[in-house]
């Protein structure tokens, strides 16, 4: 019987175990909500938007901050590579992530009515 290792918890779900207050708690996610509106509004509008402050003045502290291992990059399988002769990254066409070889024919409006 070997000794049973135990993966270590995200910080978000440990203070669910703890049954402690989530990080970032109401507020700030009512200010992040304030803000997304702020420039829907702005973009709707073509104008700035101000956005009103959202409850406490208090800002998330250096002793909250999460460090966590870097992602390993995982082995690719089956997949072609998006990168070019030159290295660059390639966008996929539509024809490609839709997984058709050739272009689908046009439809004009005349003969879709």
């Amino acid at each position: 019987m070997g000794i049973e290792r135990q993966r270590p918890r995200h910080p978000a779900a440990q203070r669910i175990l703890d049954d402690a207050a989530p990080e970032p708690g109401g507020l700030e996610g009512t200010a992040d909500i304030r803000v997304i509106e702020a420039i829907q509004k702005s973009i709707r509008t073509g104008k700035a938007v101000r956005v009103p402050q959202a409850g406490s003045p208090w800002h998330p502290s250096l002793d909250q901050k999460i460090e966590l291992p870097p992602v390993k990059a995982s082995k690719m399988v089956n997949a072609e590579s998006r990168r070019g002769s030159s290295g660059a990254y390639r966008r996929p066409t539509m024809l490609e992530m839709l997984g058709l070889k050739k272009p689908l024919p046009q439809i004009s409006s005349a003969s879709a009515k």
